[in-house]
């Protein structure tokens, strides 16, 4: 690993924010320095930070939802209805969960309706 994850999402958002029309060109050249770097098992997680990037700077955000199993169309329409149409939402089934949802915004808020935090709380008392 030749750079940390942060150096290279700043690095490739920076250069794309000044000339967008070259993004091709860009994450190419982006692409081809990972893999002289040989740091290609990080490029997921910089194409993450790259996307929370821009969802930052556009005032979106990114919204998981975790839920035991498959969410229907319409709980899915209901929950992307309280946010903004332009913000990222994804869905994620998490096996922990037995029921309820667990929402997280941008890595760093929580909801936790879900079965197992309710039953925390209450034997916590």
């Amino acid at each position: 690993m030749k750079h940390s994850i942060d150096i290279y999402a700043n690095s490739l958002f920076s250069v794309i924010q000044k000339k967008p029309q070259k993004f091709d060109e860009y994450f190419k050249n982006f692409l081809l320095l990972i893999k002289k770097n040989k740091d290609g098992l990080m490029l997921k997680k910089i194409i993450l930070k790259v996307q929370d990037l821009v969802l930052k700077t556009t005032g979106n955000k990114r919204v998981v939802i975790e839920s035991a199993r498959a969410l229907t169309d319409d709980q899915l329409n209901r929950i992307k209805q309280e946010f903004s149409a332009q913000d990222l939402i994804e869905t994620k089934i998490n096996q922990d969960l037995v029921a309820g949802l667990k929402i997280i915004i941008d890595n760093e808020k929580t909801l936790n309706v879900s079965l197992e935090h309710k039953l925390k709380k209450i034997f916590k008392i």
